[in-house]
């Protein structure tokens, strides 16, 4: 595809240059809290198990404490001496947004207010990201945060430090994932420019591609949102939705390398569409490439249902950064992760071994069963879990 023509079915596909968002505008809008609070008020299932999941979670409270750092650092192969600020926001930003999950479900306040507290103390502490895997620090867990500073601003309009929560966001995590790829990112305070021509498993870039989208919706930046289509169409790196899910049949890059890995790369991927479209109220995201991200979705979990799937050796679009994979991966086969309801809203009928995965007995209600915060090794390094209550029953969109 031409430039120029990009270019113009990025801008027809956002329509929203010139106004804001009808906010909340990310993953629950205003009318999903409406239709979550009616269907816990029917006390039905599977959404009665959700909401007790979520509310007799005796690791979180609205008095929870958080524990800012000044530097977050995340390394993979050199741990740091002060490594711990990883798991601080990670924690921190997962209590945030279940804290919020709890307001949208029950209409009480106090709860609100609790991941005010958690938004605030970070706000107006950190300064900046280390480590050689930060961009999976700043993406995952700021796109958690960004989640939860949206509903916080809809629930409490006179939110006193909106400012400094916007101020964060686009000039503390966003310089670490503007460019959604690249590998040399040791910092601190901040990496330096990325040229793409070097990259890492396409995780990272869908991590930042959700990231990003997260915090131009909470910042009303239009602009920014754009950058995140534009490289889902046509990015350098292996985030970019055909080149994580590189063929037809839905193989995904970093499928011959384990499971677990996989499902995170396409739920970015999905979380990054799902965001647009409720910004946006345009579906495109989800049937372009003729139905790119389904096929990506349908594989994995059919695989992940221990059935055959077809696999072509691949290397990604970095052969010389080692990630050539020559066989489909078994490590973590069939290890759901909470993601699957989102595209089972999305999708419907239209994705039957995704509608198989929600379906099999134990997964709803979808994530980790309580105490979350402190008892999960990996509780907000993923998927934020709770889509039994946040998407099951949601309109399914037209497209």
């Amino acid at each position: 595809m031409k430039q120029g023509v990009l270019l113009l079915v990025v801008s027809n596909i956002l329509c929203v240059h010139g106004s804001t968002f009808n906010h909340p505008a990310g993953w629950i809008s205003k009318s999903d809290i409406k239709r979550i609070r009616s269907l816990v008020a029917s006390n039905k299932e599977p959404w009665a198990s959700a909401y007790s999941q979520l509310m007799n979670d005796t690791s979180l409270n609205a008095k929870y404490a958080p524990k800012p750092v000044t530097t977050v650092w995340r390394d993979c192969c050199n741990p740091h001496p002060d490594n711990t600020g990883n798991r601080n926001l990670e924690t921190d930003a997962i209590a945030a947004y279940y804290l919020m999950l709890r307001w949208v479900a029950t209409g009480n306040l106090e709860h609100a207010q609790g991941a005010m507290h958690i938004i605030d103390a970070w706000s107006s502490t950190v300064e900046g990201f280390g480590g050689h895997d930060q961009m999976l620090a700043a993406g995952i867990y700021g796109s958690h945060l960004a989640q939860a500073a949206e509903l916080l601003a809809y629930a409490i309009p006179s939110w006193e430090n909106k400012s400094q929560a916007k101020k964060m966001f686009l000039e503390v995590f966003h310089p670490v994932c503007v460019y959604f790829c690249g590998r040399s990112n040791d910092g601190p305070p901040q990496p330096p420019p990325q040229t793409c021509e070097r990259g890492a498993n396409g995780n990272w870039d869908t991590g930042c591609m959700s990231a990003v989208a997260s915090w131009a919706v909470f910042l009303d930046n239009a602009t920014m949102l754009d950058t995140v289509l534009d490289y889902y169409i046509q990015g350098r790196g292996n985030g970019r939705l055909t080149h994580y899910i590189f063929n037809s049949t839905g193989q995904c890059q970093e499928s011959g390398r384990d499971q677990g890995h996989t499902q995170d790369g396409i739920e970015h991927l999905l979380e990054t569409a799902f965001t647009i479209w409720k910004a946006t109220n345009n579906t495109s995201v989800f049937s372009m490439s003729d139905y790119r991200l389904r096929a990506g979705l349908e594989y994995t979990a059919k695989y992940n249902l221990n059935y055959s799937v077809p696999f072509t050796p691949n290397c990604g679009v970095y052969p010389s950064e080692g990630w050539c994979f020559k066989n489909i991966s078994s490590k973590g086969r069939g290890d759901f992760s909470a993601m699957w309801e989102m595209a089972h809203s999305v999708y419907g009928d239209s994705a039957p071994f995704t509608k198989m995965v929600v379906e099999r007995s134990g997964y709803r209600p979808e994530g980790a069963r309580p105490p979350i915060i402190n008892d999960s090794p990996h509780v907000g390094d993923g998927p934020p879990g709770q889509g039994t209550l946040t998407f099951y029953g949601m309109p399914q969109p037209v497209f």
